[in-house]
């Protein structure tokens, strides 16, 4: 959906989804015909990056990020229905992001604008992983409805 958005607001972009489920990917696909962005949209089946090629302009996640032990503590509706993968991120909750700052330098070039989705309490943590090392640049982040940072915005600087 984050790539259907982008595209519905940027009419002449053109991008690549990617998921580790494939019935995700047949789901994007199927609703890419549906708003008629299917010509500008492109699905693979990725662990991250393992399955892309080429470089982006702009790089979104929204990447598991939910600690192993609060499961238990998650709202029925997301823990019994959710893909566990789609949620869980690792003892710390951090793992996607170190998955993510992997594979950024492969998918990206300077200028290269970031944007990932972070839990609410998670956004100096996740900011610090990802954007660590001399080519990235922390631009700072947005709040939810809360007022939580909720995603962290960046750039390949260098």
């Amino acid at each position: 959906c984050l790539l259907l958005s982008l595209l519905h607001d940027l009419p002449n972009a053109t991008g690549v989804g990617a998921d580790i489920d494939p019935e995700s990917i047949a789901l994007a696909t199927r609703n890419a015909e549906r708003l008629q962005l299917a010509q500008r949209a492109q699905f693979v089946v990725s662990d991250w990056a393992e399955s892309i090629r080429g470089r982006f302009d702009i790089v979104l996640s929204n990447p598991p990020y939910i600690r192993n032990g609060d499961l238990a503590g998650l709202a029925k509706d997301v823990s019994q229905y959710e893909p566990k993968r789609a949620l869980l991120a690792g003892e710390d909750g951090l793992d996607a992001y170190r998955a993510l700052r992997e594979n950024m330098e492969e998918i990206a070039e300077k200028g290269t604008f970031f944007a990932f989705e972070v839990g609410d309490t998670q956004a100096d943590q996740a900011q610090n992983i990802v954007f660590s090392g001399s080519n990235f640049q922390y631009l700072g982040g947005v709040q939810d409805l809360a007022g939580k940072l909720r995603c962290i915005l960046g750039h390949w600087a260098n």
